[in-house]
């Protein structure tokens, strides 16, 4: 075992080592590209003064300006091409990186997974999500649901394995995406959206979200955001077609939430009633106390985008 994992270890050095010789050969390129950018330049500056000079001296000698100017076009489409091939050779290099690390880390995910009531797992696992995040790579879906049932499986027996389901947990709603762009938001404050506004509990002294109604529906399919044992009546023949809640804490305890975005929020769920329809949870982190609600609900988010989910 303990051969292992300095076999493990030796190879997890050698692969940092390889995307560490990639990311300095990326620098060195994007220094020549600087340079040969600066000297297209500097050539492009002595051409037009010297075009200048003998344009003032051979007045009406149309043809050696004309192969001048024709000179000097060739000359800059020519350094023209080379930056562009030169940055889509490092465009590729990124992308080279950027999938290496990708394949390392889904490796060693799969790795720690394998003993995931190990502590140095849970560790391992937090921190392999964590600089996943911060550095904007977006692991394979399959693998992290995968890798994350086997520590939600094992937190029932070992309750410190929680702290790494949670971690998937926040990280699948990293991976997740918003089925309506930010930018196409209706961004309404209609009369609606007050009825939204009193059926979202607050977690403690949490900071009330944004609200903003999308669109129209009919009363059949509109969107819904209301108390469990206090459901909202209304004679409105329409209503909304989505809801987006965002930068905000957000209590699901006791909610019906259906044709529901939450962005950037803070989710709190501690194991009460809950009815969801068609909910997304994008690039929010999530504060669920062990139990089985909670598991059943980390298990929902990891393996369905929208969430359908009910507890009592």
């Amino acid at each position: 075992m303990q051969s292992s994992l300095c076999d493990y270890m030796a190879e997890d050095q050698q692969a940092r080592g390889d995307i560490t010789g990639l990311k300095k050969s990326v620098e060195d390129a994007n220094d020549r590209t600087l340079r040969l950018g600066e000297k297209v330049q500097d050539l492009k500056d002595y051409i037009q003064t010297d075009l200048a000079l003998k344009g003032a001296k051979i007045e009406g000698r149309s043809e050696v300006m004309s192969v001048a100017l024709s000179i000097y076009m060739a000359l800059l489409i020519g350094g023209g091409i080379q930056l562009y091939l030169l940055n889509g050779r490092l465009s590729a290099i990124e992308r080279d990186v950027s999938n290496i690390s990708k394949g390392i880390d889904e490796l060693r995910l799969t790795k720690a997974s394998e003993n995931p009531t190990d502590p140095q797992s849970v560790q391992e696992v937090k921190r392999i999500l964590a600089e996943a995040k911060a550095a904007k790579i977006r692991m394979s879906p399959e693998v992290v649901t995968t890798t994350a049932a086997k520590f939600i499986d094992a937190a029932q027996i070992h309750p410190g394995t929680w702290e790494a389901a949670l971690a998937f947990v926040n990280y699948k709603s990293f991976l997740n995406r918003s089925p309506i762009p930010e930018d196409q938001w209706a961004g309404i404050r209609d009369s609606f959206t007050s009825r939204y506004s009193r059926s979202i509990p607050l977690p403690g002294h949490g900071k009330r979200p944004e609200i903003t109604p999308v669109g129209e529906a009919p009363k059949d399919r509109e969107a819904i955001i209301q108390v469990i044992d206090a459901p909202f009546v209304s004679n409105d023949k329409n209503g909304n077609r989505l809801v987006v809640l965002h930068d905000g804490d957000v209590l699901l305890d006791g909610t019906e939430l259906r044709h529901v975005i939450v962005i950037n929020a803070h989710v709190v769920y501690k194991g009460g009633p809950l009815i969801m329809q068609d909910v997304y949870f994008v690039n929010c982190t999530f504060d669920l106390p062990q139990q089985a609600n909670t598991q059943n609900l980390a298990t929902a988010i990891l393996e369905r985008i929208p969430v359908d989910f009910k507890a009592s």
